[in-house]
């Protein structure tokens, strides 16, 4: 790739709670966590008889209580928080290159090199940019971003830079 890569968008709302969403479902102590909480539920259950009320609240809340603070109360957090502050809502052009992603805004300009993401998941409408330091802060790149000409290249970099876009299931 000898030009750079340029592209331009603005994140809304929504993109942000859809992709923060896909980013938990896919991190792997999202499920060692849920699963740890269902093997205490079914070691209580076959340990301890108990009433089937008593077991739907010591075991079954715990788990409602972590799905929904995960993928409701956390991703709507994170959708007001875009709401209220304008520089999450402004618009970003990225210029990309084998070396380089520069990225700027009406209110400044970042260059980072491709280490400081250490790996990318795909979404459905999205590419979702894990950093390496703090593997629990992602850049959300949409695709609709992308000319059908620019997609293809965007992709063959991730690939060539990170560990290849792994597609979230739906």
């Amino acid at each position: 790739m000898t030009q750079p890569l340029e592209f331009r968008f603005a994140l809304t709302r929504d993109e942000f709670v859809r992709n923060a969403r896909w980013y938990y479902l896919r991190r792997p102590s999202t499920w060692i966590f849920l699963l740890l909480l269902a093997l205490l539920a079914i070691i209580q259950w076959s340990a301890f008889y108990v009433s089937p009320l008593l077991f739907v609240v010591s075991a079954g809340l715990p788990l409602l209580l972590y799905v929904t603070v995960l993928f409701l109360i956390v991703p709507w957090m994170a959708g007001r928080q875009v709401q209220r502050n304008e520089r999450l809502r402004v618009e970003m052009t990225w210029r990309v290159t084998e070396d380089r992603i520069a990225v700027s805004t009406a209110h400044g300009e970042s260059t980072m090199d491709w280490g400081t993401f250490q790996r990318v998941i795909e979404t459905p409408d999205a590419y979702l940019l894990i950093f390496a330091i703090n593997k629990n802060m992602f850049q959300i790149v949409p695709k609709r971003a992308f000319t059908p000409e620019q997609r293809p290249v965007f992709e063959q970099l991730l690939a060539q830079k990170l560990s290849a876009p792994r597609a979230a299931s739906a």
